[in-house]
């Protein structure tokens, strides 16, 4: 898997938005307005989409808030075929992985039938973020529908959850802000969404 690096110019402390999964238009017309909201009200120095978009107008919207990055979700395939499957952005001493979450096609194959047997597990997807960016001190993922916010080691491992069409494993619609105070000091923060 090709890994897409970027280099920003973030003053820390910053805030930065998170989503994923919200499979427009098939799971709504437009993003939840708590999402636009949220993400002005924090004034989020930019935005990370993990995948699945499936409208370009998405990152239509998005981008009239903040910077927005996005990359490529299995179900991406045909629309959005120049986001990278995965990134890598730097800033100072700050590494932040972003990917799907499905990695390539034996593991996403793999992935679904361990699913269908044993549910959401997080070890599948450490396994894969961790091989993808061995560095990065926080690692971004989607696909699951599941939202996750754990350190592991000292390294903050998020999920936003999924946007607009959440699972049976979380109900409840939802996305992220990372909240950058330095290199050293950061924590995720789950939004659930109502409207």
């Amino acid at each position: 898997m090709r890994i897409s690096q970027k280099y920003l110019n973030i003053l820390l402390p910053a805030r930065i938005g998170v989503l994923s999964d919200t499979h427009l238009p098939g799971g709504g017309v437009k993003l939840p307005a708590s999402i636009s909201e949220v993400f002005r009200q924090n004034q989020v120095a930019c935005i990370f989409h993990l995948g699945d978009i499936n409208s370009p107008d998405v990152l239509a919207q998005l981008t009239t808030i903040a910077p927005t990055f996005a990359v490529r979700g299995n179900r991406d395939l045909q629309n959005a075929r120049e986001l990278p499957e995965a990134l890598l952005i730097k800033n100072g001493g700050l590494e932040i992985g972003a990917t799907h979450g499905h990695g390539p096609m034996l593991h996403y194959l793999w992935d679904k039938a361990q699913y269908y047997a044993h549910g959401f597990e997080f070890k599948r997807y450490r396994t894969l973020l961790d091989s993808l960016f061995p560095k990065a001190n926080i690692r971004l993922f989607g696909h699951t529908h599941v939202a996750y916010n754990q350190f592991h080691q000292g390294i903050l491992y998020f999920n936003p959850g999924a946007a607009c069409t959440p699972s049976k494993h979380d109900p409840h619609p939802s996305f992220g802000i990372l909240h950058l105070e330095s290199v050293d000091r950061l924590y995720g923060e789950i939004v659930q969404i109502y409207d």
